[in-house]
């Protein structure tokens, strides 16, 4: 994502509140698809992506994004870390 900003530190800051506040599950499976399909092909990629869709898909962090989308609350996450 490209952003033009007259401060670059307080955009930075903005972002990664941004990022901060999405699942700790997707934020960890978008990075991994990045890092394992980078060059790959497409079938690789896709199937990456599948797979990590479908751990995401009805997990309790997934609902919690849902259910705070809907009820403009914010979500209430669980790290799989911690």
């Amino acid at each position: 994502m490209t952003r033009i900003a007259d401060d670059p530190h307080a955009a930075a800051l903005e972002l990664a509140e941004e990022v901060a506040s999405k699942s700790p599950h997707a934020v960890r499976y978008g990075k991994k698809l990045l890092n394992e399909v980078y060059g790959s092909t497409s079938e690789k990629s896709l199937a990456l992506e599948e797979e990590l869709q479908r751990k995401l898909i009805g997990s309790p962090n997934q609902i919690a994004a849902v259910t705070a989308a809907m009820t403009k609350e914010p979500a209430e996450f669980a790290d799989p870390e911690g």
